[in-house]
């Protein structure tokens, strides 16, 4: 087929050149007895169709773009209204097997040509649907967080939001703070804090708002999200922390109303402890009067009836000591590094002055025992000492102390042992004496208890053991491991 003759003002060949060198894909379709003829196309029409396109040189439109209705439409259109046309579509190059994103425009050209020009932007509309999956994977992301997500624009306009967030706030897209705030000082707090995010600045804090007909706790966190190194967007999360300060609350509360019941508790104690104190020693003194008043032998029942009495008011008195003492283990209180060498051998003296049927005996392998305690570990070598020569029916009543250092899993200690040659304790009560009110011949319950609770609160561990392996009867050893310092 002939070149078509195009009457321009222009110089053919300057415009020819002009029209070749457009980047974009151009093709010129001249009207020719009622039809639309492609008559010229350029070089890049040439590329982008691997030099197919000069195959349809001379033809038809209609014939080149049979099987594309849409395309037909366009140039019916655009020739029938004598007026541009522009769309995206998506194109299939079938002798070439590739599909292209287009866009393309149909310009009038008058009195009777059409200038079709196709950009390829596939490239624009891959990374368009990328971008659009990126978007898409976000919003399932902050859609399964368990918290309120936000986020806004530079205009601080709310732009997205979960389920979360719409549980707390309702829908708020498209709206700003002022018009969710409730009160002037919540809208403050929320454009300071949005302002700071928009200079870079990571904002975070507990803070309390009124949603609805409530008051909930959140933990915020507004951060900036940075496009092109600059702050495009700010996220704010809203953890729901109303449970939490609520249990707080109740837990600051519960611990208010428990001092106030110890301290209660300590005022009637002490009264309890003084006035009883006074009853048993009015009960002393009225049994020392009887005593003294008894002079005539025949009534030994009734002297040794008022012996029992002071014994059962010594007793009574050691109780109201251990209760003292157990208050005051129950009570935090500030330990001390100290000695034991010297806490022991103020009691030892004591002891040894009682009788000189009492032998007490150190062995001390390590002279410079210090642990961490307070004054009532001397109440516990007290206790100690005491059972053992209370228990003991042998002439010389025995104790062996030791005291020597020991390592448990890479921890220091210091072990002391209590060996006496009393009557001894059986396997099934070794356990027993420690527990709380053990009615036994050891005691009236408190001794060994307090002793055992006053070691573990300088975590430390105390029990008893037999002198001689498998024969309780020949005495027993009482230990206690300590941490040394």
């Amino acid at each position: 087929m002939k070149n078509i003759e195009i009457p321009l003002d222009l110089d053919k060949k300057d415009l020819a050149n002009i029209f070749d060198l457009i980047p974009t894909p151009s093709y010129l379709y001249k009207i020719i007895n009622n039809d639309l003829i492609l008559a010229k196309f350029n070089t890049a029409a040439v590329e982008i169709t691997d030099e197919k396109i000069s195959n349809y040189l001379g033809m038809s439109y209609k014939q080149i773009h049979k099987k594309d209705p849409q395309i037909l439409s366009d140039f019916s259109k655009c020739l029938k209204n004598r007026e541009s046309i522009q769309r995206k579509m998506e194109y299939n190059f079938k002798n070439l097997g590739k599909t292209r994103f287009l866009e393309v425009k149909y310009t009038f050209i008058p009195e009777d040509m059409i200038l079709v020009q196709t950009k390829d932007i596939t490239k624009e509309k891959s990374m368009e649907t990328e971008l659009k999956l990126s978007e898409e994977k976000f919003r399932i992301v902050i859609e399964s967080l368990p918290f309120g997500v936000i986020v806004l624009d530079r205009k601080e306009r709310y732009v997205l939001q979960n389920s979360s967030a719409v549980k707390n706030w309702g829908d708020v897209r498209g709206k700003t703070p002022e018009d969710i705030a409730q009160d002037e000082d919540t809208l403050k707090l929320w454009k300071d804090n949005n302002r700071k995010a928009f200079t870079g600045e990571v904002v975070r804090g507990d803070v309390s708002f009124k949603v609805g007909d409530k008051v909930k706790y959140f933990h915020n966190i507004i951060s900036p999200v940075y496009m092109d190194n600059k702050v495009k967007y700010i996220i704010v999360v809203n953890i729901d922390i109303t449970r939490r300060k609520l249990i707080e609350e109740e837990i600051i509360q519960s611990e208010s109303n428990y001092k106030k019941s110890f301290r209660n508790a300590e005022f009637y104690k002490d009264i309890l402890a003084h006035d009883i104190s006074n009853i048993l020693q009015n009960i002393l003194l009225s049994a020392e009067i009887i005593k003294n008043q008894l002079k005539d032998t025949e009534q030994k029942d009734l002297v040794d009836l008022t012996h029992n009495v002071e014994n059962q008011v010594y007793r009574g008195s050691n109780l109201i000591k251990n209760i003292r003492k157990l208050s005051i283990v129950q009570t935090p209180r500030q330990l001390k590094n100290l000695n034991l060498n010297e806490n022991l051998k103020e009691i030892i003296d004591k002891f040894k002055n009682l009788s000189n049927n009492i032998r007490i005996t150190v062995d001390n392998s390590e002279p410079n025992a210090n642990v961490v305690a307070n004054e009532l570990l001397t109440d516990v070598f007290e206790n100690i000492l005491h059972n053992a020569i209370r228990h003991n029916q042998r002439e010389y009543k025995e104790i062996a102390i030791r005291i020597f250092p020991e390592e448990i899993k890479d921890l220091q200690y210091v072990r002391m042992e209590f060996i006496d040659n009393a009557r001894g304790i059986e396997d099934n009560r070794k356990e027993k004496i420690f527990q709380r009110f053990d009615k036994t011949e050891f005691g009236i319950g408190l001794g060994l208890s307090l002793a055992k609770q006053i070691i573990e609160s300088y975590n430390g561990k105390i029990w008893v053991e037999n002198r001689v392996k498998d024969d309780y009867s020949k005495g027993s050893k009482f230990v206690i491991l300590l941490p040394s310092i």
